[in-house]
């Protein structure tokens, strides 16, 4: 593949801002912030991104120009699709994304979406969350034979997605340097429609904070399928079903089958209790009208 990597000032190695109608394959890239960045500001419908065929190594945010301007958004991923809106209707940025074949190594998380803070003044808060409580989606993805080996923080954080799938993935290794919000092998928020099948996730640790699972569902999924997977090694619990203290919302019509969770609850309640720090098997807080059956 072709090699891109220690570019001054070290923001990202691939960037699409606000495009539409690319393809991006065969290449290797490292040492960055983001190793491919998909950013759209006050920008709708956009069409079709195809990532295909990528190594991605040492995306970390040593290599962040404005270290600690973007608080929540500060960290490292080597891919980060990111967006901003004003739009009260939740519109959708971009349809038709692709990622498939990508392995990514040492970075802080390996697929990251979030709020885009940097640009303007007061558009979040100090945690670094959207003061307006406004955002767009993804609708039409599907996430395919995605390694992700190594993370600080988090294997794959997805939120505002709709209509897609995750696929053959595997994460190992995360969440060891902790993180003030909770590390885990998944975080899944704010999504509809979506199945996620032949997920692998290995090794998740905490460090010292809450959460510490293998997948954390933290509110505001409607008909997520979650099946055919296995967790293994868990400092907190396997699965955590959780509403993020209320801003998130529920959980909704969620069906989760031929799950294998086995070694969970390494690292049991902190001294004092954090929130969402348990660990067993499967955490529901706030969980209501559920069936469960072949526990």
């Amino acid at each position: 593949p072709q090699e891109i990597k220690d570019l001054s000032p070290g923001e990202h190695t691939v960037k699409i801002d606000g495009g539409e109608g690319w393809k991006v394959t065969d290449l290797e890239l490292s040492n960055a912030r983001w190793g491919v960045e998909l950013k759209y500001d006050s920008v709708t419908e956009r069409r079709y991104i195809w990532l295909q065929d990528l190594q991605i190594n040492n995306m970390t945010n040593a290599f962040n120009s404005i270290p600690g301007a973007e608080k929540f958004n500060f960290l490292s991923a080597g891919i980060a699709i990111r967006h901003w809106t004003d739009d009260p209707g939740s519109p959708v940025f971009l349809r038709d994304l692709t990622i498939k074949n990508v392995s990514i190594l040492n970075s802080n998380f390996g697929l990251w979406t979030g709020s885009i803070c940097e640009g303007a003044p007061g558009r979040c808060n100090d945690d670094g969350f959207s003061v307006t409580g406004r955002w767009a989606y993804v609708d039409g993805f599907n996430l395919e034979n995605i390694t992700v080996t190594n993370g600080p923080q988090y294997g794959l954080s997805l939120a505002f997605m709709k209509n897609g799938s995750l696929t053959n993935t595997v994460v190992s290794n995360v969440g060891y340097q902790g993180w003030k919000h909770g590390p885990a092998g998944v975080a899944i928020v704010w999504t509809s429609d979506v199945t996620i099948d032949g997920l692998k996730i290995y090794n998740v640790s905490r460090e010292n904070d809450s959460d510490g699972c293998g997948i954390d569902f933290e509110g505001g999924n409607l008909r997520t399928t979650y099946r055919n997977s296995e967790i293994v090694d868990t400092d907190g619990s396997g699965i955590c079903v959780y509403d993020n203290g209320g801003y998130a919302g529920p959980n909704k019509d969620l069906i989760i089958e031929n799950v294998d969770i086995t070694r969970f609850g390494r690292a049991p309640y902190q001294n004092p209790p954090l929130p969402n720090s348990h660990a067993i098997a499967f955490h529901l807080t706030d969980f209501n009208d559920g069936l469960h059956t072949g526990l």
